[in-house]
């Protein structure tokens, strides 16, 4: 499994100094074509998460951005061509607003929640909250 794993590319074959070179083309694949549109707003709400505290991190994958802690508490992650989804981890609460339930606390899953932003009037209070 490990050769397979260093053969395709695996980030667990990356070792931590190569992930940390690897990371941002992860962030580039992610907005590169169609989907370049949506950059700005991945950059506004890192910039939002970040705002958070010093001990906010994130770690970019080939298919989303997890932002965290000690845990993971959010990520971001390209729905459509033209929605990223804010995806967080608020356990049972109940969904309201924009907020959507995405089935996950039944699921056991991290991420319990999403919120749709398509367009920059998306990011609001709500959205902060």
């Amino acid at each position: 499994m490990l050769i397979a794993e260093a053969a395709t590319g695996g980030a667990d074959s990356l070792g931590a100094e190569g992930y940390l070179r690897a990371a941002p083309g992860y962030v580039e694949a992610l907005f590169a074509g169609p989907k370049a549109a949506l950059r700005p707003l991945y950059e506004e709400l890192v910039d939002l998460a970040l705002r958070l505290g010093r001990d906010v991190k994130l770690s970019p994958t080939r298919t989303m951005v997890p932002l965290y802690r000690q845990h993971v508490f959010a990520q971001l992650k390209l729905a459509t061509r033209t929605r990223l989804d804010l995806g967080l981890a608020l356990g049972a609460l109940k969904a309201k607003g924009r907020l959507i339930d995405t089935g996950g606390y039944a699921k056991k899953d991290r991420i319990t929640h999403r919120i749709a932003i398509a367009s920059a009037t998306d990011i609001d209070a709500e959205t902060q909250e």
